[in-house]
This record gives structure tokens, C-alpha cells and sequence, in this order.
């Protein structure tokens, strides 16, 4: 094993098992020394980008009506054609239409990147620390892909509870979540594992439900089949929820272009999971593919009548 593979496999193992011990907290003060130095030289030297936070960013949704595109660490990387041992490979393709997208001025559509660059205080300890970490690494490159005069808008708003450090507000998050789909048709987008909104009330104020189901590895290699199929079975008046991970972020771009309105989703079924168990940690849901905990990858086959019913069409 390379130094740089250990170091991510002991991270990752006091990320998930010590977050909230003293072995932990010894751990986030003593290690990556060079990486925290950098952190610091960005948070002090940086023109960073303007982002509406959690709150700001759902209300404007609620009352414009608009698209979302979301921009977390993952399609930074991919933008730089960086994203390693990941479910979806790298291309050039999707790396220049995630930098396009980025900087885009459509007013049918808002662009979200993470809330981390001027302060991550909201976050828990080990999440606090990975973004500073991330940001040590990359932040300058990121900013290079940024517009400055843009105002940008929370990528957070499908994570509001297991990373924050004030759970007291996720309730609230989660109901403002969803009135974006109150009495609406809604049209899911998602992996073939994702399962969105199945075995929970998430989705149970909508009028009605169906699904496209798609491959949860390297979807962007069926993204004209997906954008071709989405727009056959969905009605302009139709609300459609994309988790599809950077596939998500292009289709949502795409979609608001011809009219409709399109969210990319992300992990907000998963963070309901995890607020309704009272999880402090990611953990592994039943049923569900969890894409950033191992042994939340492997799933077997669904036999929830309700969910098989709403799939009006596979691509595989």
C-alpha cells in the first residue's frame, strides 16, 4: 500500500469510527500540517466566491420556481479530470460541460457550490477538517473555474443534517425540502440503487411519482439516452428530481434550457434516512446505495411493490 492510500485509509477510519472521540481530536490537530498551511493562505489571501447559505438558497427555490445545478468536491475534480477510484470516470466531456455550466448566467437555473469557503463552522469536526483539507489541496485551482461577479447558491441544501454541527434545524430544512415537490408530478432520475424516497415519507406530498432508472456507474457514457428518455416521458408542468451524481448536475443545465423545471437532488434521501435513525455518522442504509461508505455499496434487489410500479422505463 502507497503512503498516499494509507493516509486516506487511516483518515478515513477515524473519520467513521472516532469522530467524536479524543483520539480524534489528537488526530485533526497533529496530521497534514502542509495541508492546513494552505487552508490558512486561502482563507487569508483568496477572492472567494459569494454563496447564499442553506436557508437563503431553498427560499429563493420555493419562490422563482427555478432549476438547480450542484457543484460539491466530487465535480470540482471532475472538472479538473481528477476524481479517482470514483462511480463515475473521468471525461473531458463532462469536464467541460461542468465548467461551462459553472460559470452560466441562465436566470431559469441557479448554480450551487458547497458553503465552505469563507468559514466551515457549521460542520461537525471530521467534516469540518475534510473540507479544510480539500480546500488546502485545491481550493486556488477551484476558484479558477469560478465567475467572481456571480453569486452562487448553497450545493449543502441536500445535506442538512449528519455533517452539521446545529441539528436543530434539519427538520425544518427537510420540510422546506419538501415543499419544492408539494402536489407535484414528479419524474425521478436516478441509479439503478438509489432508490429515492422508497421506504419513507419523503416524497409522500407529492401528487405522484415515476421513475427512469439509470446505471449508478459511469452514467454520463448514456447521457444522450438519458437526457432523450427523460424528456419523452416528462410533461413541461412535471417537477423532475435528478440523483445521478455529475450526470445530475449536466441534465439539470439541460433540462431548465428546454423549459423545465429540473433539480439535481443528490443525497437528500440519504440524509432523511440518517435524520429519521438519529445517526451521527454515515452509515449504511437497508436497500439503498451509499456511495461514500464501502460496505453501503453492495445492495440486493428491491421488492417494494410501490417503487417497481413507479419505474416506467429502465436504461441501462
Amino acid at each position: 500500500m502507497n503512503n498516499k492510500r494509507l493516509r486516506h485509509t487511516i483518515k478515513d477510519f477515524f473519520k467513521h469510527k472516532l469522530s467524536n472521540s479524543f483520539l480524534y481530536e489528537l488526530f485533526r490537530k497533529l496530521c497534514h500540517p502542509v495541508f492546513l498551511i494552505r487552508y490558512l493562505m486561502f482563507m487569508l489571501f483568496s477572492d472567494k466566491p459569494k454563496v447564499m447559505n442553506i436557508s437563503e438558497t431553498l427560499d429563493y427555490i420555493i419562490k422563482n420556481k427555478v432549476s438547480v445545478a450542484r457543484y460539491g468536491d466530487g465535480e470540482f475534480k471532475w472538472m479538473m479530470n481528477n476524481n479517482k477510484n470514483s462511480f463515475q470516470d473521468n471525461s473531458p466531456e463532462l469536464a467541460q460541460r461542468l465548467r461551462k455550466i459553472l460559470i452560466s448566467d441562465s436566470e431559469d437555473i441557479i448554480i450551487c457550490i458547497p458553503d465552505v469557503f469563507k468559514s466551515v463552522k457549521q460542520y461537525v469536526p471530521y467534516s469540518a477538517d475534510s473540507w479544510r483539507f480539500l480546500i488546502g489541496e485545491y481550493g486556488f485551482k477551484w476558484l479558477e473555474f469560478t465567475d467572481k461577479n456571480k453569486v452562487y447558491y448553497d450545493a449543502n441544501i441536500t445535506r442538512p443534517y449528519v455533517d452539521r454541527v446545529n441539528k436543530n434545524d434539519s427538520l425544518s430544512y427537510f420540510k422546506k425540502l419538501k415543499e419544492l415537490w408539494n402536489n407535484k408530478n414528479v419524474i425521478l432520475v436516478e441509479g439503478d440503487q438509489t432508490r429515492f424516497g422508497v421506504g419513507n415519507s419523503l416524497l409522500e406530498n407529492t401528487k405522484s411519482v415515476q421513475r427512469i432508472i439509470c446505471p449508478h456507474n459511469n452514467a454520463f457514457a448514456s447521457y444522450s439516452e438519458i437526457l432523450k428518455v427523460t424528456r419523452q416521458h416528462s410533461n413541461i408542468d412535471d417537477l423532475i428530481l435528478i440523483a445521478l451524481g455529475p450526470t445530475a448536475t449536466v441534465l439539470a443545465f439541460d433540462l431548465s434550457i428546454l423549459g423545465y423545471q429540473a433539480i439535481d437532488i443528490g443525497h437528500a434521501d440519504v440524509e432523511y434516512e440518517w435524520f429519521k435513525m438519529h445517526a451521527q455518522t454515515r452509515i449504511p442504509i437497508k436497500g439503498k446505495y451509499v456511495n461514500e461508505i464501502p460496505s453501503g455499496r453492495v445492495i440486493s434487489d428491491s421488492h417494494d411493490e410501490t417503487y417497481i410500479n413507479q419505474i416506467i422505463t429502465s436504461i441501462s
